[in-house]
Order: structure tokens, then sequence, then C-alpha cells
């Protein structure tokens, strides 16, 4: 097959449109429910804070949540124009849940709404929710991203 990105999004499309909608059921639509305040001090409000930033194209500021290691192994210059010139564009992010080892190390699962490039999508674009977990350090009672480059024994 050529395509089969397009093939794959062609099917979903197509299975999800069998899906019963609200209004065949008699179902009233549900609300989406309002996503709780986080604390701007902890982890997982560091974490959206960091994802909002990129949301809105501030990479800059989102540089300054990364943990102090990995930003003296990438200068903010190169990493913010890594981050701008990526075909990706994140579009809304909520916090999902957290499992921290100790009172120094989290991980913070959250859910990402992106848009990205896709050969016959279309507008050449494809919307979809992704998933992803963030490691999360405190450092002199600040919490930090770590890359995954960064976990587990040092640069990968």
């Amino acid at each position: 097959m050529k395509y089969p990105i397009l093939a794959f999004a062609t099917m979903t499309l197509a299975l999800l449109s069998d899906a019963p909608l609200a209004a065949e059921t008699g179902a009233a639509p549900q609300a989406e429910a309002a996503p709780a305040k986080l604390d701007p001090k902890s982890p997982e409000g560091r974490a959206v804070q960091r994802w909002q930033y990129l949301i809105e194209a501030k990479a800059d500021k989102a540089y300054e949540f990364m943990s102090p290691g990995a930003r003296s192994a990438k200068p903010k210059a190169v990493w913010t124009k890594e981050m701008s010139e990526r075909p990706v564009r994140w579009t809304k992010v909520q916090f999902r849940d957290k499992a921290c080892d100790s009172e120094e190390a989290c991980e913070i699962r959250l859910e990402l709404m992106y848009t990205a490039p896709l050969q016959g999508a279309p507008g050449g674009m494809v919307s979809s929710p992704g998933f992803l977990t963030e490691h999360w350090i405190r450092v002199k009672k600040q919490w930090y991203f770590v890359p995954d480059d960064y976990v587990a024994g040092g640069l990968r």
C-alpha cells in the first residue's frame, strides 16, 4: 500500500462514523468537566504551565521549567529553536494523574491535543490526543522537568 497512514486514518474515521451519536440515542450531550485548579508550585501545576507555554509558542518560558542539569546540557537558544521548528502544534493540555517515588521525584501523566501534518489528510493536517508521562524532580524546593534523555543513568 502506498500510503499506510492515510489508509489507517481512513479506516479509523469509517469505524467512528458508525458510532451512534448522542442525538440518535436520546442521550443528552455531556459537557466536559472543568479541570481542577492545580497548585502552581506542585509538579503537576508546573507541568501544565510548561505545556501551556509551549501551546502559546513561548518556548523561552517553557525552557525555565527544565531541570538545571538539562539546561546546562542544552543552551536556551538551541532548545527554543528546536521547539519552535517542530511541525507538530500542541493545542490543549490536561493533567491526568501523578505517581511520586519520593518527596523529590514524581511522574506526571498528561493528555495533550495536537495537530500535525499528514499527507492526504483533509487540509494536510491531522488532530489527535496524545498521552505522555513526564519525570519531575524537586531541586531546592522547586519542581523541574527532566527530559527522557536524562532519565535512568544520564544522557542517552
